[in-house]
Order: C-alpha cells, then structure tokens, then sequence
C-alpha cells in the first residue's frame, strides 16, 4: 500500500508541475503580446451570443477627435463589422499594429454616432499591472509546489506531510486557473478545454485538504484515526461532486461552492487556533501561530473576495480594468506569504524571526492600503465635487493637491505606525527606549562589569528572563568565557559558533536542536540546561564575532514573542559595538 501511495504521488507531483508549467508559460504568452500589440483601451462587454458590446470602460486617448462614446453606451459595428466576439479579437489581435485607424460605430441615448479609433500601445500603468499580476502568480505556485515537493522528498511517507503536499499542490492550481483578465485569443497556444476542466476539477479538493491538514498537524487527532475512513468520505465528498459537475456539465455551481469553501476553510482555522491554544510545547505553538498569520490574510480575504464577487459583481465590473487587477495584485501579495511560512513551520526553525517579518510586512502594507485609500478618497472628493461644484474643470489643482499628499504620504505612515506601535505593545516600547537610553550612555562608559550587570538587568526586566548570561572570545583566542571569568565549553570551530558567527539574528535554541541545523555536544547541551538557556543573541561587529548573549527562559514560564526577538536583533549590533570598546579600552 504505502508503495501504491508513493507511486501516485509521484504521479500527482509530474502532472502538477508539467499543468502549471504550461498554463503559467501561457499566460506569460498572453501578457507578452497584450504589452506589444496595438489595441483599444477602451473595454468592452463582449458576448459570443450578441452583435452588440456595451462600453464598460472609456479612455478618450482611444479615440483621433470627438464624439467620444461614454460607460454605458452600445458599440454597434468596428470597421463596418458587427460588434460580436469574434469580429472584435480578428480585429484587434496579435498582428494590429499601432497607429491604425478603425472607424466605429456607437449608440448614445439611443443615437447614432461615429468616430474613428486609434490603436495604441499599453498604459504604463495598466501594463506594470499585468507584469506584477503574472510574476506574483508564477512566485506563488512556484513557492507551493516546491514546498509540497519538498515536504514530500523529505518525509515521503508521513501521512501529515503528504497532506501538507496535497494542499500546496491543490492551492497551487487554484491559483493557477483562477479567471485570467486577459483573453485567451492573445495566447500563443492553447490548452486543451478538457485538460483544463480536469485540473479546476482537482483544484476543489483544496478546502479539503486545508481541513485534514490540521486534523494531522502538529499532532494527530485521536477522532480522526479512530473514525479515519468516516472523515476521509466526508471531507473529500464535496470536492469529488462540484469537481465532477464541472467536468460533465463545463458549469460551475459558484454559490454551492463558495458556501463549500467558506464552510471547510473556516473549519480548518478553528482547528488552527485550537491545536495552538493545546499545543504541548514551545515549537508547537510557534508552528501554528506561524501558519495562522502567514495564511490568514491571503484566504481569509479571498474568502471574503469570493462572496463580494458573488452578490456585488456589478461592482466589479463597473469599476476600472486598473482597480481589478490592483485588487487581485494585492490578494496575490498576500498569498505569497503562504508557502514561505509552510515552509518555516514544517522545517521548525527560525519561525519566530519569520513571524515577527510577516507581521512587520503586514501591517506595512495594512497601513499603507489605509493612508493610499484616505488620500484616494480625498483626492476624488476635491477634483470630482469641490472643483466641479465651484465651476473649475482645470485638473492643475488636483494635481498640485495630488503632489502634496505624495510628500506627505511617507511622514504620516511612520506617524501611524508609531501609534499603533504604542498602543498595541507599550512594553515593547519602553524596553527600547531604556536600551536605546543605556548603550547611548555606555559608550562613553569604560566600566565593562557593571555595563554587563545593568544590561543584564535591564533584559530581564523587560523580558521576564531568569538571567542572562554574556559569554565573550578570549582575545585573538578560539575558546570563550562567561564574563570573562568562568570557561564555557565553546571554541570558535564550533558548529554553534559558526553559526553563530555567519548571521547576526537571534538563534531559540529549542528550534535549532529540532530543526536538525546543528548538533550540540554532551558538554554542550548540559551547559545550556543547567541555565535554562532559550535565545542566543550573537554580538558581531566588522571585526567578527566579539561574543553571545545567552538568555534564559521566563520566569513567567511563557514562550518569547516575535516582538521581542525583534527588538533583540536590533540590540545586537549596539551591544558587540560597546562590548568591542569595552575589551579594546580594558
């Protein structure tokens, strides 16, 4: 049984990769000519089973003179054609070229008016959108499926880790066939219709899998193997149904599965909170909390994408072809974080240092979404109702106010940021100021005993830790000391000290023994229990690796926060700058 399973898997893995490989070049292909052909940017309504196309978008560079059709208004023929389908793309198509002249025909309040057309070239702007839309897809289904890949190579036959695999690879295609905003006439060669029904089929299994992934990680739940083949029939009914609908009927039931979806993907994170709220140690909890901030702003918002799609999809398609792909860029952005924090929390390591990044990148792009909405909103508010109220058609006025709020974009988001720093972590802000405040004075300090004792007083008290113990290199020598007084067991040809010595981040020392990076000695691994030791801090300057701090566990008995391995980090650099001084001055 177990070589059946690695044999389909196998299987699974060249199918998947061979699909995304081709539909991505695809797209690529697509992209490529939308950016070099001659067009109208104009968008239209087009419908294979009507001869008329309703203008949903108008750019008045379109167009050699006035009349200049407007949103809403009915193309009746291009160059003497009707407006169906397939006269528009044998019109406008890889081979027009740009410059040329078609005359159109459109109804305005039911007249008729004729003007001419000029092909032009892509936007700037709409055309970086699509690049950015292809490159972010290609970097997630990459990212997926080399994650699934690599958890599968690894632990081929761990029934979690094939999970693990199965949902990358069903997200990946999720990803990968999601609607394209760029017509398939622009490829350079098609799939097969069937081949792509089969693979969107597949492609329903993922809520699925999101669910018994976290029925199996990080530890089995005794429901499910009690009751395996039960849960197995329930979780992979639904996908086993809508995916055979659409290969038989080429129809998708989008309110079925959106509940579908919605219902398992909600499951899945309930689960989620629920194995870190029981997790039995450190790791554990840091590898759930991982997976919840890396994944939750991507599914939770595509989720939310999908139902407003669903009853408000009249928006959508009113709004402007710039506004849907920023939308979609911005999902994609989000989902990118999806397979780096996989892939940390199934290797057990450094999953604090990325955690503390996803946040930090979140609330980034959080606040900057906020302010760039604000000031949107307001730069719409004053050019479409104050000018045109007041009688100014001039867009110099805009465009002077749109300019200011640029220069005060960056000075207000570091405001923002500064304030939602102090009120959500005021502890974290206070240690840094006593740090910043300490090793400021430090440095013209030569007092290398108490230095040492204040820092250590200091982190203790802003971090709760029992002691925090620094331990320096001898001189020009390879062994260390603890504080200059008592041997510890470390030489510089170490694997820990060259790990250390190779990257200025805070090293848990729980989550490099599991994760397998290095292996301690005897003598070493006693030295760190004796101390309860759970970060080392590694202090480096141009010179090398002037020492490490060892910091031990709280005493509160609760795991160190992403936040406060941030501050670490940047205290690292200040502290082997003083402590460099204080060796050179001693």
């Amino acid at each position: 049984m177990k070589r059946f399973i690695l044999v389909m898997m196998i299987i699974a893995s060249f199918l998947i990769i061979c699909f995304s490989t081709a539909y991505i070049a695809r797209e690529f292909t697509k992209v490529n000519t939308f950016s070099s052909m001659g067009d109208m940017w104009s968008f239209l309504r087009l419908r294979e089973d009507s001869p008329f196309a309703r203008f949903a978008e108008v750019d008045i560079k379109d167009f050699k003179s006035p009349p200049y059709p407007e949103r809403g208004d009915i193309l009746v023929n291009i160059a003497g054609l009707p407006s169906t389908l397939e006269n528009y793309f044998s019109i406008f198509n890889v081979d027009t070229p740009v410059g040329k002249e078609l005359v159109i025909t459109y109804l305005h309040n039911n007249e008729t008016f004729t003007t001419t057309v000029v092909t032009r070239s892509i936007p700037v702007l709409m055309k970086l959108q699509v690049w950015v839309m292809v490159i972010l897809r290609t970097l997630i289904v990459a990212g997926l499926i080399l994650v699934g890949l690599w958890g599968f190579l690894k632990r081929r036959y761990s029934s979690p880790v094939r999970t693990l695999t199965l949902f990358c690879y069903t997200l990946a295609l999720s990803l990968t066939v999601i609607s394209p905003e760029i017509a398939d006439v622009y490829a350079s060669f098609q799939i097969p219709s069937f081949v792509l029904l089969l693979f969107m089929a597949l492609a329903y299994f993922m809520p699925a899998f999101w669910l018994k992934l976290h029925m199996l990680f990080p530890a089995r739940k005794s429901y499910y193997v009690k009751h395996r083949l039960f849960f197995n029939i329930i979780l992979f009914l639904p996908g086993i149904a809508f995916g055979s609908v659409l290969v038989i009927t080429t129809k998708s039931m989008d309110l079925a599965a959106n509940i579908y979806q919605t219902l398992f993907l909600g499951l899945g994170y309930a689960l989620l909170i629920s194995n870190y709220r029981k997790a039995e140690n450190f790791i554990e909890k840091r590898q759930t909390r991982l997976v919840l901030w890396g994944s939750a702003p991507g599914i939770m918002l595509s989720i939310l994408f999908g139902w407003f799609a669903q009853y408000f999809g009249y928006l959508l398609i009113q709004s402007t072809f710039v506004t849907r792909m920023l939308i979609s860029n911005i999902l994609f952005l989000l989902m990118l974080l999806i397979p780096i924090s996989l892939a940390y929390a199934f290797g057990k390591y450094k999953l604090l240092s990325v955690e503390a990044k996803l946040k930090r990148g979140t609330r980034f792009i959080a606040v900057n979404l906020f302010l760039l909405l604000i000031f949107i909103c307001f730069l719409y508010l004053f050019g479409d109702l104050i000018l045109k109220h007041i009688g100014i058609n001039s867009q110099t006025p805009t465009l002077i106010l749109g300019l200011g709020l640029a220069f005060l974009f960056m000075p207000t988001q570091r405001k923002v940021k500064g304030r939602l720093e102090k009120h959500f972590y005021p502890e974290r802000v206070r240690l840094r100021t006593l740090l910043k405040e300490f090793l400021s004075s430090s440095m013209v300090r030569a007092e290398r005993d108490e230095f040492w004792r204040e820092l250590e007083e200091k982190l203790i008290d802003g971090l709760s830790a029992e002691r925090v113990y620094p331990v320096l290199r001898v001189g020009d020598k390879g062994n260390f000391v603890v504080e200059h007084e008592e041997p510890a067991p470390f030489d510089i040809r170490d694997e820990i000290v060259q790990r250390l010595e190779n990257g200025d981040n805070p090293i848990l020392i729980d989550e490099l023994i599991a994760s397998g990076k290095i292996v301690l000695s005897v003598e070493q691994e006693e030295w760190f229990i004796q101390r309860k030791s759970a970060i080392l801090l590694p202090l480096i300057t141009k010179s090398g690796l002037v020492g490490f701090l060892v910091i031990s566990c709280k005493t509160t008995g609760e795991d160190f926060t992403a936040e406060e391995l941030e501050l670490l980090e940047n205290l690292s650099a200040q502290t082997a700058l003083v402590a460099e001084n204080l060796e050179l001055l001693g």
